[in-house]
């Protein structure tokens, strides 16, 4: 999933209801189980809302909704908070991450590394995606429902759109994550 934006007040130029928060946190606890992994391709949390709200915010994630869920945040351009603040909430922070061959990453890259054949972000909402983006596959909260995108149903639209040819048998030992961002504050 990508660009969540909680706690931000207006997303109605996204086609989102006001309750978006909720509605959202509501999706991610009727879907997700302890022991899955979350992929969240960043703008978490909206980068003016207050720290404290946020904080909050993030414990409560961690505490109920994503309790025994493993949290991977590959950093969007609003996700601002201290490092500290997500890890405190049992989140991974990353730049980008890679699974079988594709890049998954918040705004995508104009360059594939050496050995990826796609990549998955977020950032363009329902915007298109910008076109010198090689092999990409954009994924947008609202489109999806406020709901999380399992992991195969993401490469299966790869495989469709022609750009992998076979899916992961399973998640296990077969992901890594590249590039972890340092701990700082």
């Amino acid at each position: 999933m990508t660009d969540l934006h909680l706690l931000q007040p207006d997303m109605r130029w996204d086609e989102r209801p006001e309750d978006h928060t909720e509605r959202s946190l509501r999706e991610l606890k009727a879907h997700l189980r302890p022991g899955d992994t979350l992929i969240n391709l960043g703008d978490m949390v909206w980068s003016r809302a207050p720290r404290q709200q946020a904080q909050q915010l993030l414990g409560r994630v961690a505490q109920e909704i994503l309790a025994g869920v493993h949290h991977l945040l590959v950093l969007g351009n609003h996700d601002k908070l201290p490092r500290r603040d997500y890890a405190d909430a049992g989140i991974l922070v990353l730049e980008q991450l890679v699974i079988q061959n594709t890049l998954f990453s918040h705004l995508g890259s104009q360059t594939l590394p050496d050995g990826v054949s796609a990549q998955v972000l977020g950032h363009y909402h329902q915007m298109p995606a910008h076109p010198q983006l090689p092999n990409a596959l954009q994924l947008s909260h609202s489109r999806e429902q406020l709901r999380p995108v399992a992991l195969e149903k993401l490469m299966r639209r790869i495989d469709t759109l022609r750009l992998r040819r076979e899916l992961p048998e399973r998640l296990d030992d077969r992901w890594h994550l590249e590039r972890s961002v340092p701990e700082q504050d």
